[in-house]
């Protein structure tokens, strides 16, 4: 029986975490640092079998990451006393979250051009090109029926991550009868055959 992929990846991970995490809260040498002499003071939860209802995606440090807020609500819970009003709420929130995201400043929004439009597969579609303040430009492609006027209601597609990452956008759609044999190959493997982008965007 042949093994998925993403199956693989998932066991794998979890393994290696529970392995790494056995490491570290196992090692109590004369001169370990600080950090590990930390992690070894309690090792009761590193050590304790870890049963189908405590399996933790991070292995072994599961138990110590949920004894955290353990007993008590998070800083941030609506359903702390210390939060009466909505808005004064959602406002924290917000600016914690992007705080924990640490995200970059981008400046303002990029100029878009439009490399090329075209008709296929009952589909208007438009590629088009965007420069961040770092890095490469970034590719996208829109894709909407090819007779659709007014607004529609949009979804932004990201294709994975699972491999072959260098065919970007063609992962998830198909914009012409020559397609690499490798996308090919993966949308028969992960999509039923189907380019998804363009399936959706003919529903409009």
């Amino acid at each position: 029986m042949k093994t998925k992929r993403r199956d693989f990846l998932k066991w794998t991970s979890l393994l290696g975490l529970t392995a790494a995490g056995s490491n570290a809260f196992s090692y109590s040498g004369e001169n370990s640092s600080p950090v590990s002499t930390l992690l070894t003071k309690n090792t009761s939860a590193a050590t304790t079998p870890m049963s189908e209802e405590n399996l933790s995606i991070i292995g072994q440090y599961g138990p110590w990451a949920s004894s955290l807020n353990e007993g008590k609500l998070p800083s941030h819970s609506f359903r702390k006393s210390e939060w009466t009003n909505l808005g004064t709420w959602k406002d924290a929130a917000r600016k914690k979250l992007l705080d924990r995201m640490a995200i970059p400043n981008l400046g303002p929004t990029p100029k878009v051009t439009v490399k090329k439009q075209y008709t296929y597969d009952g589909l208007h579609i438009e590629e088009l090109t965007w420069q961040l303040p770092y890095g490469r430009p970034t590719d996208a492609i829109l894709l909407k029926p090819a007779n659709a006027t007014g607004r529609l209601p949009a979804i932004l597609g990201f294709h994975d991550h699972g491999g072959n990452k260098y065919f970007g956008t063609r992962k998830i759609t198909k914009t012409s009868d020559q397609q690499h044999p490798l996308m090919v190959e993966n949308q028969q493997e992960y999509y039923s055959k189907r380019a998804w982008g363009n399936e959706i965007a003919k529903r409009g």
